[in-house]
């Protein structure tokens, strides 16, 4: 998010002439900073207690209107409610009665098609494009979202898959011991159904002859350096703590209480990405169809710098509460079609 911000800022300063020796003025409307009559703004209600969503009521109006108007965006009025429901506030934003809606982006996918969605928000990540190849190293640009890697694991097999990655066949990868989570993991179990079923031919988990269920990312990772498992996925966002867990001494713990798995071979020479799965997000913002000023890209850049001032330079309490409403991972431009894949996922239930 520091990012999106420092990107912003760079902007900024082009658009004012401050950069440069010769100052050329812009044309008015460059100048004319975005004005807005009211901004009626719709949160989820669940996983809120009554008392924070009074506060949330009362009080972020005046914070978001401020952080927005240090952002060039002017509001005369903010209004913060709690939706009913999921529904109902995809509703609302559909038919016009609130102007802007966060909701989880996976249940905004499913009930409202039709609106505008700005910002996303998800933990940050290194993006390193298309090119498996370029993921083994790990370097790219900051993202946000969840991405799913479908690893190989340093066993015969999967030594054997990684030479091969890009172009595997189904019949190698049912021959592979497989390790997943839970149903309910979206990057670790759904994405990688979503992932077979987009490159197989409709085929899914269920239809590979050896797949064993985990408790959690950690274990799958003990898995595959055990040499359990031929092909799993990993959250990229997680990279940073596997590739120092894979060294480690069993003897030690990391910083989150696990014990080192003790391979000698850097996490990345010892695994390497053979699928990268679609991408999925947190939260959603959105915005109703019918005002062209919230579909200004100078509200969605303003916005998000708005939240990250709430959520990340406030004092204590306007940050717990604005994190409370927000979420703690940052916003950022939404591409795209970024929800398609949150759809998709729906015709394999």
């Amino acid at each position: 998010m520091k990012r999106v911000f420092l990107l912003l800022t760079t902007a900024a300063l082009l658009l004012s002439g401050c950069v440069g020796t010769q100052i050329q003025e812009p044309p008015p409307e460059e100048n004319d900073s975005l004005t807005l009559e009211t901004l009626a703004v719709e949160i989820p209600r669940d996983g809120q207690d009554t008392d924070t969503l009074r506060q949330a009521a009362k009080t972020l109006p005046a914070l978001l209107q401020q952080a927005l108007a240090d952002q060039g965006v002017a509001v005369g009025e903010v209004r913060i409610t709690a939706g009913s429901s999921h529904a109902a506030t995809a509703q609302a934003l559909s038919q016009g009665s609130v102007d802007l809606a966060f909701l989880p982006a996976q249940d905004l996918a499913q009930q409202a098609e039709e609106v505008p969605v700005i910002l996303l928000s998800g933990p940050s990540f290194q993006d390193c494009g298309t090119e498996l190849e370029n993921w083994n190293s790990g370097s790219g640009q900051a993202a946000a979202g969840h991405q799913g890697l479908i690893c190989t694991a340093p066993t015969e097999y999967g030594r054997n898959l990684a030479r091969r990655a890009g172009d595997l066949t189904w019949e190698e990868l049912t021959r592979a011991r497989w390790g997943v989570l839970r149903e309910d993991s979206l990057l670790c179990r759904q994405a990688v159904d979503l992932w077979l079923a987009d490159h197989y031919e409709g085929n899914t988990l269920s239809d590979l002859s050896e797949v064993t269920v985990f408790g959690d990312e950690t274990a799958l990772l003990k898995a595959a350096a055990a040499g359990e498992i031929d092909l799993f996925p990993m959250d990229a966002s997680l990279r940073d703590r596997w590739t120092n867990l894979w060294t480690l001494s069993p003897d030690e713990l990391d910083r989150w209480g696990d014990s080192g798995l003790g391979r000698t071979a850097p996490l990345w020479e010892d695994v390497s990405v053979a699928g990268l799965t679609e991408r999925f997000y947190d939260m959603a913002a959105a915005v109703r169809p019918d005002n062209g000023a919230l579909a200004d890209p100078r509200f969605a850049q303003a916005l998000a710098a708005a939240i990250e001032s709430l959520t990340v330079s406030a004092g204590e309490d306007t940050r717990q509460l604005a994190q409370a409403v927000f979420g703690t991972s940052g916003y950022a431009a939404a591409p795209e079609g970024a929800l398609n894949a949150a759809r998709r996922l729906e015709t394999l239930a």
